[in-house]
């Protein structure tokens, strides 16, 4: 009799443990092979100006300006198509990926004051990838993916900076987590969230061909080296945690809430002198025209909140919300000798606001 009376609580007490504990859930990736999926990104962004100052040989030329006001907004839309040919373990082992529309808007208003000066230009962009359809197939030996146009013909330009993962599996836990559980996300992995899909190619409608030809160099030369120090710049204390599963249009989703606080700085410096020395190449320069960069300085920050769904039957992302707020800042010193004439340039401006932007996937 003692034996039991000593055996039964301890066995009511570890069923009490295990019906109070919360089951494990599994937030993976693991589509069906030949699965298609179309997710759509979309979001919208507002930027006002905050400060400028503006210094040329001493003279502050901003003070002078007055009260101006400045506001950029961005609106985007990119839907592609995802075929999951061939899978390895975690990720596509062979995807192909149509672009079904690449679509950006934006406006630039300004307004000064003292120069009774106002004015307001919208532009849109497109991308020549809008329509292709492109495979990208791992190979192990680099451990990165080779890309290559699905028809096998294409300007392989275009496939230049492209990205597979727009799975959000950058948000993904490692493993099986519980009901409360949290996980730290890596800034750098993140990109995945600013740039979907990578450089997508997105060129200004209105840009004659000359300008578009001259703009896709620089930034086929120029746009790798920035890419490498975006990335390797991000930092920050981002977190998910796992906050259950609902059901959502007949299925049952993982819920993850998501803290975001990323932020960036990057010396630009070398980058801006390769932009001098193309614009130089092109031009032409004054004979002994010296410039020398003593800063160029680029800081942005984003703090938000969002919420993943993952689609726990399938194995893919369901939806995706997120809003934050963004500031963004430049710090530029140029000293210029010219013909015998040297001048001072100093700059600075910070821009506030916030960011909107979601995935739909079906």
């Amino acid at each position: 009799m003692l034996t039991r009376s000593l055996v039964a609580p301890s066995t009511a007490a570890c069923a009490l443990l295990l019906a109070l504990t919360p089951p494990a859930a599994e937030l993976s990736f693991h589509p069906e092979e030949g699965r298609s999926l179309t997710k759509t990104f979309a979001g919208a962004m507002a930027m006002d100006l905050d400060e400028l100052s503006l210094l040329v040989d001493g003279q502050d030329l901003g003070a002078m300006m007055g009260d101006m006001s400045f506001r950029l907004t961005t609106d985007w839309t990119y839907v592609v198509s995802d075929e999951y040919v061939a899978l390895a373990e975690g990720r596509p082992a062979k995807l192909q990926r149509t672009f079904d529309e690449l679509t950006q808007e934006q406006e630039v208003s300004m307004d000064i004051a003292a120069a009774e000066m106002s004015d307001t230009q919208s532009s849109a962009s497109a991308s020549d990838l809008e329509g292709l359809s492109v495979l990208f197939t791992w190979n192990a030996d680099s451990e990165e993916y080779d890309v290559a146009f699905a028809d096998g013909d294409g300007d392989t330009d275009l496939l230049d900076g492209l990205e597979e993962d727009m799975d959000l599996r950058a948000l993904l836990p490692d493993g099986e987590v519980s009901e409360g559980d949290s996980w730290e996300l890596d800034a750098e992995s993140l990109a995945s969230l600013a740039m979907p899909g990578g450089n997508l190619k997105l060129i200004p409608d209105d840009a004659d061909e000359e300008s578009m030809e001259e703009f896709e160099e620089m930034f086929e030369e120029l746009g790798e080296e920035f890419g490498e120090l975006f990335e390797e710049s991000l930092d920050g204390d981002s977190t998910a945690t796992f906050t259950g599963t609902r059901e959502v249009d007949g299925k049952t989703v993982g819920v993850v809430a998501l803290e975001l606080d990323v932020s960036m700085s990057v010396d630009l410096t070398d980058v801006l002198y390769d932009v001098i020395d193309e614009l130089m190449a092109e031009n032409g320069a004054p004979e002994g025209l010296e410039i020398d960069l003593g800063a160029a300085q680029l800081d942005a920050s984003f703090t938000g909140t969002g919420e993943l769904l993952w689609d726990m039957g399938a194995g893919l992302v369901h939806a995706l919300e997120l809003s934050g707020e963004m500031e963004v800042s430049m710090d530029i010193a140029v000293d210029v000798d010219a013909e015998g004439e040297a001048h001072t340039l100093e700059a600075f401006f910070a821009m506030v606001g916030d960011l909107k932007s979601s995935v739909a996937a079906e």
